[in-house]
């Protein structure tokens, strides 16, 4: 999105950010939605090996390697690529949604 800055200070990865549930906030319950949306950017930008990579890791794996997986993609992408899904991890962490 142009102009957009994330305003949160501390954008965790999302590794961390999931093992620092609370009882009032079930930050593993948005791992698929948010695996769900990672996908839709990797699929638009045409980077069908990390979808693929993803797709299966989501199929076969348990929230943490799930969330690893998130990590890692976000290193591996160009850079364009990785402030839209640091923007997804920012919204996602708000807790404003």
């Amino acid at each position: 999105m142009k102009g957009f800055t994330c305003k949160l200070k501390n954008v965790k990865s999302i590794e961390d950010w999931v093992k620092g549930e609370t009882k009032e906030h079930c930050n593993s319950c948005l791992i698929g939605p948010l695996a769900s949306t990672y996908l839709g950017v990797l699929e638009k930008a045409g980077n069908k090996s990390l979808a693929a990579r993803l797709k299966k890791i989501f199929n076969d794996g348990d929230v943490l390697t799930i969330c690893k997986e998130l990590d890692i993609i976000k290193n591996e992408v160009g850079d364009s690529l990785r402030i839209e899904l640091l923007d997804i991890d920012c919204f996602s962490q708000s807790e404003k949604f």
